[in-house]
């Protein structure tokens, strides 16, 4: 896996924590609500990460290079068209 996966997907979950954080605390919620709501955070940056993992892998893996030329075959130009000159031998 190419390390790029994982610092996007690092990047990712940061900016999603401190949006979250933020909004958290600038909330009118009492201090216990707010705890709770820090667990649910975390709990939410983790599976984001796990799922921006898995999305950077696929759609780079898979989509990103190539795409087409995975689905068909590669249609090779280059050999010359085979013409039979000779008598066959039926």
């Amino acid at each position: 896996m190419n390390i790029l996966y994982v610092i996007n997907a690092i990047a990712i979950s940061i900016l999603f924590l401190i949006y979250k954080l933020i909004d958290n605390y600038s909330s009118t919620t009492k201090s216990e609500v707010k705890e709770l709501n820090n667990k649910q955070i975390f709990k939410e940056t983790i599976i984001l990460f796990i799922v921006s993992i898995g999305s950077n892998f696929v759609i780079g893996e898979y989509f990103y290079n190539d795409f087409l030329s995975k689905i068909y075959e590669p249609v090779n130009k280059k050999m010359p068209t085979e013409i039979f000159t000779d008598k066959p031998g039926f």
